[in-house]
């Protein structure tokens, strides 16, 4: 998201001159998000989207492996709709897929054929590509906390547990990473905190509605 200027909502600032020129706010009436477009619809208008570290806040929601299915699907679908850099997401996420496949790939082939080498050339990509995720994940952490945007929030960092559990989940990805963009590609429909949205092409319509609800107890995210 740093690297191809992809903003969050979550934590953002937009100058007024720049919803005005842009008129954001018809675009947004008729968008499926708010933040994905900014970057393009910035620069046109001679505008930049600026990466600040220290205004990154913490999560402390919590989400299911269910949630999780149907949100990153949902985070794919606005960058494909949204975001000049998306044939990249899309390259980035073929590579993340295509190795661990080759990998057994070969490794099984290699067995099949009593070739030891192959299998061993094949184990050792698949265990130092898997271990530079694990290292990007904790330079992204070790990243945020440098930053301090976790002050007047306490937090410990990755647990032992999830540091155990990390490489695991980051293989789990990486196998249903091409699940997650064919329902990207041929979604028509997101719910999404409770607002039913109709995808055709790039045209969306928004489902009956209200703009606020009172607060519930729910701590699940996304």
């Amino acid at each position: 998201m740093i690297v191809f200027r992809i903003a969050w909502g979550g934590s953002l600032l937009i100058r007024r001159q720049l919803i005005d020129e842009a008129g954001l706010l018809k675009k947004w009436s008729q968008a499926f998000c708010e933040d994905t477009m900014l970057d393009r619809v910035a620069r046109r208008q001679g505008y930049r989207q600026v990466f600040v570290p220290n205004v990154m806040v913490v999560n402390r929601e919590t989400c299911t492996f269910s949630d999780l299915m149907n949100w990153v699907p949902r985070q794919l679908l606005t960058a494909k709709l949204y975001h000049s850099s998306w044939p990249a997401t899309v390259g980035y996420g073929i590579i993340s897929s295509a190795i661990p496949f080759l990998a057994a790939v070969v490794a099984i082939v290699g067995w099949m054929q009593s070739d030891w080498g192959s299998m061993r050339a094949a184990f050792f990509a698949f265990i130092a590509f898997e271990i530079s995720n694990v290292v990007l994940v904790l330079l992204c952490e070790t990243s945020f906390h440098r930053s301090g945007s976790h002050c007047g929030a306490p937090t410990s960092g990755l647990s032992t547990a999830s540091l155990v559990k990390l490489p695991f989940w980051i293989v789990v990805s990486q196998i249903v990473s091409p699940f997650w963009f064919c329902k990207c590609f041929f979604t028509t429909k997101v719910t999404w905190r409770g607002i039913v949205y109709h995808v055709r092409g790039d045209k969306i319509q928004r489902g009956p509605h209200t703009s606020y609800s009172e607060p519930t107890p729910e701590t699940r995210s996304l």
